[in-house]
């Protein structure tokens, strides 16, 4: 990162909704994020919808580190969906391409290594940071059971999360292409990240001109009717539990009310020779099938598969496997052996990091 000052001012600025103007705020002796996420938390109450506040984490002769913060133009009342926090790697030159890295559903980690890494290598960079609720379980509190009419409209609202969270990411996007006049820009996310990485770059292939979906897939309604994943499973249980219907009838309407929203719909519009989809076969959270039928409807991009589980625990009767979908997380520290999907064959392919994988990528698509 360079020769961060120890030091850093703190300069909140707030775009328009236009981005045309901006507001600079009071400047603040600080020092790192966390003083940067304080004085940004104290600014929340004054945003108005659809704005932005940055503040400077650190500074270097190469680029600058901000934090900031933004209020979701529909505001729900569940603050996890209502305010996001990201970063934004800025260089001091004059830089065409931006790279956007979207998280999983509940993690930022994922996204760290290859933010700082892109920076490194001359990128802009936007790092959201995780923070996402697909269902807010209290609303299913009020009765014992629910009506077939009341599922429709539990799948209604889960879609309206999804596209509001998707417009919220092109809204804030659009912001910064506009005022640092990007003409490349590349989207990349994992799992949740991932989804809405396909969605976004199909449904705007004129603002993304490359994309990568890591441990992601397309048909939400089957992903969520079939993921390991501890918080949809639990969401499912209370569905089953409260509304009494059958599981081939609940895919039925999650897939009618979830349709626009999903990558399948738009991924025709990406250009495959610009994408790249990684995923571990061994994934139960987002499991392997939904992987390629993104592959299929993303007009078959450069696919690469790990095999991979860690064991967590194990002893001579018992073992504990940490889920393909989390192991695949090795990726971010040690190179992990991938395949290529070539048609009904797999390819031997070199051993990767994931931010290699992702800045290769990024390097060679938006030239």
């Amino acid at each position: 990162m360079g020769n961060v000052r120890k030091s850093a001012f703190i300069i909140a600025c707030v775009f328009s909704a236009g981005c045309s103007g901006l507001i600079s705020g009071k400047s603040l002796p600080g020092q790192g994020s966390e003083v940067a996420k304080r004085y940004l938390m104290a600014k929340i109450p004054e945003l108005l919808p659809g704005e932005i506040a940055l503040a400077v984490m650190g500074e270097s002769t190469e680029r600058e580190d901000l934090l900031f913060v933004y209020k979701s133009e529909k505001i729900t009342g569940i603050n996890r969906n209502d305010i996001i926090f990201g970063e934004f790697f800025k260089s001091k030159k004059n830089n065409a391409k931006l790279a956007v890295l979207l998280p999983g559903k509940g993690e930022s980690i994922s996204t760290d290594w290859p933010a700082r890494t892109l920076a490194e290598r001359g990128f802009d960079v936007v790092r959201f940071l995780a923070k996402f609720t697909i269902f807010d379980l209290t609303l299913l509190d009020r009765k014992e059971r629910f009506t077939k009419t009341e599922f429709e409209g539990f799948a209604k609202v889960v879609a309206d999360t999804f596209e509001t969270r998707y417009n919220d990411y092109l809204n804030i996007i659009t912001k910064l292409k506009e005022a640092n006049s990007y003409s490349r820009i590349g989207i990349s996310g994992v799992s949740l990240g991932g989804i809405s990485a396909y969605y976004l770059s199909g449904a705007h292939p004129e603002i993304f001109q490359s994309t990568v979906g890591i441990t992601t897939g397309g048909d939400l309604a089957g992903i969520l009717m079939s993921s390991a994943e501890s918080g949809i499973e639990r969401i499912r249980e209370e569905i089953f539990k409260k509304f009494g219907i059958a599981e081939d009838e609940a895919l039925k309407i999650l897939r009618a009310e979830l349709k626009h929203i999903d990558p399948l719909s738009v991924a025709k519009n990406i250009n495959p020779e610009s994408a790249l989809l990684v995923s571990n076969i061994l994934d139960s959270v987002i499991p392997h099938r939904f992987t390629k039928k993104l592959w299929e409807a993303a007009n078959r991009p450069t696919w690469k598969l790990a095999v991979i589980k860690i064991p967590i625990f194990w002893l001579r009767d018992y073992s504990f496997w940490l889920d393909g979908h989390y192991s695949a997380g090795l990726a971010l520290f040690v190179p992990i052996p991938l395949f290529e999907f070539w048609g009904p064959f797999l390819l031997p392919g070199m051993p990767s990091t994931l931010d290699f994988l992702i800045v290769r990528h990024f390097e060679r698509t938006l030239k």
